[in-house]
């Protein structure tokens, strides 16, 4: 046997759906089994503009300083606002973040 065999299971993900196996196929591409957010979205897109986010869209609050709360809500959601109209002038089908999204 020579040293050059391949496991391909590093590379290939076989899922198994609800269905009979003569309705299987095999997919040329990637697919993601996360849920969608609202059920008015989108759950088929065909040559999606595809964003990656590397971290998370979130405001980082100074801990263990004390500060009236309205002021850090009011920061939080401006700087929310400014990242989503970034991320909105891209114009992507699909968002995907590496970490945590506020959910404001």
């Amino acid at each position: 046997m020579s040293g050059d065999s391949m496991d391909i299971r590093k590379y290939v993900k076989f899922k198994k759906l609800h269905g009979q196996p003569e309705e299987s196929c095999i997919l040329d591409g990637y697919v993601c089994t996360k849920t969608i957010a609202h059920k008015k979205m989108q759950s088929h897109i065909t040559n999606p503009k595809i964003m990656l986010l590397n971290g998370s869209i979130s405001y980082q609050r100074v801990l263990n300083k004390l500060t009236s709360l309205n002021p850090v809500f009011l920061q939080e959601k401006e700087f929310l606002t400014k990242v989503v109209s970034r991320v909105a002038s891209f114009e992507p089908d699909v968002l995907i973040v590496e970490k945590s999204v506020s959910q404001i």
